[in-house]
């Protein structure tokens, strides 16, 4: 795959924004690199760190597919100059971003750090818990995002 922003596009832009675009083209190939990888969903896990290890699989394999098919139309409609579509996809971006970061920042992080200081992974089921409902929820609250944003 070689996705590119046309060239008169970047022609039109200043060059430190230009700069910007050709680095994006290079973000993306990586990101779609690692999305023709594929992983089998194990329907019958023998432990809880089995299930950890087979959502985490899963939840790399779902976001990094997320977002090739995002950025994929981020410059396809770019190119095309659709920019109501540009932006319905920067929003989805943005969702599906901060969404990632909530998660991992907000709820497995404390979880992550005290195993890391006893050196035991503990309420495994709960962690378990948290990525399922990561995996299947949808819902994104624009208000608390801009409030804690306006507050960093």
């Amino acid at each position: 795959m070689d996705l590119k922003f046309k060239q008169e596009i970047i022609d039109s832009l200043p060059d430190k924004h230009a700069e910007l675009l050709k680095n994006f083209e290079v973000a993306i190939k990586a990101i779609y690199e690692q999305s023709k990888q594929r992983h089998i969903w194990n329907s019958n896990p023998n432990s809880e760190i089995e299930l950890l290890n087979n959502q985490l699989d899963l939840l790399w394999s779902c976001y990094v597919n997320k977002f090739d098919e995002l950025y994929t139309g981020l410059v396809n409609s770019i190119n095309e100059e659709h920019y109501l579509i540009y932006g319905m996809l920067g929003r989805s971006i943005i969702e599906h971003a901060a969404t990632m970061r909530y998660y991992f920042k907000n709820a497995l992080k404390p979880s992550i750090d005290k195993a890391v200081e006893s050196g035991q992974i503990e309420n495994l089921r709960g962690i378990n818990g948290l990525f399922d409902r990561f995996l299947r929820s949808g819902r994104f609250d624009w208000k608390a995002f801009l409030l804690v944003t306006s507050k960093v």
